[in-house]
């Protein structure tokens, strides 16, 4: 939706990619302000957006987001601070199928 100000693309991605998280693995992610992914009280991944600008004109809107997918377990110093979704399910995911269904629910937003 262009008449979206650019600075709630942050929480909108983030909701996004939680809601397609929690529909894909029937966990129940949220967000923690500004751009952490939380589950079971735990960082599960994290969202950045960037916009490229050209005087006051946004000409691009840059998403990157990463997430614990299929990790086993966490090295320090994050071992007791980060999960995964196979951590929390015990289920060994497609990752690809999360490509897919991040880009284009994030695609939608924009």
């Amino acid at each position: 939706d262009s008449s979206l100000d650019t600075r709630s693309y942050p929480l909108l991605m983030a909701q996004e990619v939680c809601r397609i998280v929690n529909q894909a693995a029937h966990v129940q992610a949220e967000v923690e302000w500004p751009n952490d992914i939380i589950l079971s009280g735990k960082k599960l991944g994290g969202i950045l957006v960037e916009q490229v600008c050209q005087g006051d004109a946004v000409k691009a809107i840059l998403v990157g987001v990463g997430l614990n997918i299929n990790q086993d377990s966490f090295k320090p110093p994050i071992t007791h601070s980060a999960i995964s979704l196979k951590n929390e399910t015990g289920i060994t995911y497609e990752k690809e199928l999360f490509v897919e269904a991040l880009t284009l629910g994030l695609y939608r937003l924009l």
